[in-house]
């Protein structure tokens, strides 16, 4: 059930998503969770991302700070990533310690699109607000849990398709290419 508090809180994926990428890439010292000063009567903010040794992640972390700072009347904020974008035991728990410490919404750029589901519903089913970021949650598996979860980021196919489409036009006939994946369990990998 969506409250008008939980309505309020789905802006600001977006809002993160673009101050952590309109910084300018410098970032304070890494760390694995950071929680802001706390009012017990505002709502509870946790963003779950990947690696914040990545430098993306770390930037978006430094935007959501920020923005947190600056609304500081409004709601509290909790940062957490995962030490390697491939510890997805480790990011299905930091959702389950979110949950059980009172968050009221998690917003989660998750390190892999299907495995994260059954937690994310917990999650739902608890009560919190979820917004998902960056990787899409893939949507037959959501469908086949039976739920919905907003996506907030960019159209990466498209992107992808761009990418090639402009580097098609600069190649000849018999040029070597590679291609680079990046995590298989993720949806933009």
């Amino acid at each position: 059930m969506i409250t008008n508090q939980s309505k309020n809180l789905l802006w600001l994926p977006l809002l993160l998503l673009t101050i952590g990428c309109s910084q300018d890439g410098s970032s304070n010292s890494v760390t694995m969770s950071e929680t802001s000063d706390a009012v017990s009567d505002k709502p509870h903010i946790a963003l779950i991302m990947k690696s914040l040794a990545n430098e993306f992640f770390s930037t978006m972390s430094a935007g959501a700070k920020q923005h947190q700072r600056a609304h500081a009347d409004q709601y509290q904020l909790t940062v957490n990533g995962i030490k390697d974008e491939r510890d997805l035991s480790r990011q299905v728990a930091l959702v389950d310690e979110m949950v059980a410490s009172g968050v009221e919404a998690i917003i989660i750029a998750p390190a892999d699109s299907k495995a994260l589901i059954q937690v994310l519903r917990r999650a739902q089913e608890a009560g919190v607000v979820v917004v998902n970021i960056d990787n899409r949650l893939d949507v037959d598996t959501l469908a086949k849990e039976g739920i919905k979860i907003p996506f907030v980021g960019p159209d990466n196919r498209r992107g992808a398709r761009k990418v090639a489409d402009y580097l098609v036009s600069k190649l000849n006939e018999g040029d070597s290419i590679v291609i680079l994946e990046g995590i298989r369990t993720s949806f933009n990998g």
